[in-house]
């Protein structure tokens, strides 16, 4: 057999292996999709049996009580049952969180007039009274004194003016105070300059170093630091230590042109302490040396990318997020935060952070997969990646 022959029957069993491992794959994600639908499936068909039960057993106690017979009596519209259900099913978003789901009807069996509120007045009920100052919580008003909560379209435009007029005096009492506080701080300091007193000088360079005092000193830098006295001079030498080991550096400054900002370790440098200036919380060196392709952004840009994590991880430490995952600032934040919702939904995640554990869970995977990658390697996408990523034996919450 002659070398191409040979050439051309391995890649064909390599095309062969690609295509049948992508079949498994679709097929994997094919099963667990159909499972994740009927456990939905099976959850909405739970959950509606139990709001017939729920509403049925609440039917039985209303048509046996006394107050509720007196408030039909005297509301004939509450004579109907399917009246009755609906005014039920629109209070019971805003009532089920607070009492729960037998709590509400105790409360309605309790004082039957909360029924004939409708859903905004009752809402608005809830906010003014959450912020009395008599002390007394929503769930002792409903549980104690629940007449409370029926409140008439004068009272509640009443109790609206007066949060509005106590707001105004506290707003005016604390700009009150703060001028008082700026005034008395500004006699000390004259004070002060008027009798000679200064910071000590070795102090007062202490602080301004930021490196065992003062500044960005709770900040400390990591990693074992040799011949420096300075923050910026740890930082520059922290980074020098990982970027000589990293091989992921040496690929990128190999491939680098002449001119690069990877030849010239004054720019690296410079780059470095800017960034250290404005978030000193970040190990800089080492997000940096994770993607050395960050140092090629604008430095404006970067720090820009790295404030708006905030708004796609909304639980947890964006600056773990950032040292787990620096990659995901050369993303489109958008799509970083829609591929978190859907990863929330795949997987049936209960709150913010939950997502934030299990994503930073899946980002020291990929991490760890992107240390052993091949320069030859695809690309790993962190957006990509959350949105395929199922987690292994998670069953999600019925709740």
């Amino acid at each position: 057999m002659s070398a191409a022959a040979s050439s051309r029957s391995t890649a064909g069993s390599i095309d062969l292996a690609r295509r049948r491992r992508r079949d498994d794959e679709n097929n994997n994600t094919n099963n667990s999709n159909k499972k994740r639908r009927n456990i939905s499936n099976q959850r909405v068909k739970v959950g509606a049996i139990g709001e017939v039960i729920r509403f049925r057993n609440f039917e039985t106690s209303w048509n046996s009580n006394e107050k509720t017979l007196a408030f039909e009596r005297k509301d004939e519209r509450f004579r109907d049952v399917q009246f009755r259900e609906n005014q039920f099913r629109l209070l019971e978003p805003l009532l089920v969180p607070l009492l729960g789901e037998e709590g509400i009807a105790e409360l309605i069996l309790t004082c039957p007039e909360v029924l004939g509120m409708d859903a905004r007045q009752l809402g608005w009920t809830l906010v003014l009274l959450s912020g009395d100052d008599e002390g007394d919580s929503l769930v002792d008003i409903a549980k104690t004194t629940p007449e409370r909560l029926v409140l008439s379209e004068e009272d509640i435009a009443r109790m609206k003016r007066e949060r509005s007029k106590m707001y105004t005096e506290q707003k005016k009492r604390a700009v009150l105070k703060a001028r008082e506080a700026v005034a008395k701080l500004s006699q000390t300091m004259m004070q002060n300059v008027a009798s000679g007193k200064s910071e000590n000088n070795d102090a007062a360079r202490m602080s301004r170093d930021g490196r065992t005092e003062g500044g960005n000193a709770k900040y400390a830098v990591q990693g074992t630091l040799k011949g420096t006295s300075t923050r910026e001079g740890d930082i520059i030498a922290r980074f020098w230590n990982l970027w000589g080991g990293s091989n992921r550096c040496r690929q990128i400054l190999t491939k680098s042109a002449r001119d690069s900002i990877y030849r010239t370790p004054g720019r690296l440098e410079a780059k470095l302490l800017a960034l250290d200036r404005v978030l000193p919380f970040l190990d800089v060196p080492l997000f940096m040396h994770k993607e050395p392709r960050l140092f090629e952004v604008d430095t404006n840009e970067l720090i820009m990318r790295v404030a708006k994590c905030r708004d796609v991880f909304r639980s947890g430490s964006v600056a773990h997020v950032v040292t787990l995952a620096p990659g995901i600032l050369l993303e489109d934040l958008e799509e970083v935060k829609e591929a978190l919702c859907s990863f929330k939904r795949n997987n049936n995640l209960r709150s913010e952070h939950e997502v934030y554990e299990e994503s930073c869970t899946l980002f020291m995977a990929l991490q760890t997969k992107m240390n052993k990658a091949r320069p030859n390697d695809p690309e790993i996408l962190y957006a990509e990646s959350l949105k395929a990523h199922v987690i292994e034996g998670n069953m999600g919450c019925s709740i």
